[in-house]
């Protein structure tokens, strides 16, 4: 005897193109069943089949370990970007004030660099 216990879509949303397969499945082993039941009883014994449905459980356990997994990630990274932040602003901070200095430096020369070039300077005795 076949059963089918439906799932929602809701709890399993990439079962859509699998549960179709094994409709289908399903199908034809209803069809052989049929069929091997009109035809002359055979010789071997009636097995029971037992349906384990690990898929289920290893996608439970998945999204259990990733429930747990996930948040102690998220608070990890929080915690690495707070202790680095301090010491990366205090470096930027450090570089952008040096190259400003040298930029002011090096404006301030070449603004007066040709100044002086061809004057000349008379002293009366």
């Amino acid at each position: 005897m076949i059963r089918f216990v439906p799932v929602p879509l809701r709890a399993r949303p990439f079962a859509a193109p699998f549960a179709a397969g094994v409709g289908l499945a399903l199908l034809a082993v209803a069809a052989a069943s049929v069929a091997g039941a009109s035809a002359a009883p055979s010789a071997a014994p009636a097995t029971a089949a037992v349906t384990v449905p690990w898929g289920d459980a290893l996608a439970a356990a998945v999204q259990g370990i990733g429930s747990v997994v996930v948040p102690l990630a998220v608070t990890a990274l929080t915690a690495a970007l707070a202790r680095i932040a301090g010491p990366v602003r205090v470096l930027i901070t450090a570089s952008l004030v040096e190259r400003l200095v040298r930029n002011v430096g090096a404006y301030a020369v070449n603004a007066v660099a040709g100044a002086a070039q061809g004057r000349t300077l008379t002293v009366v005795v």
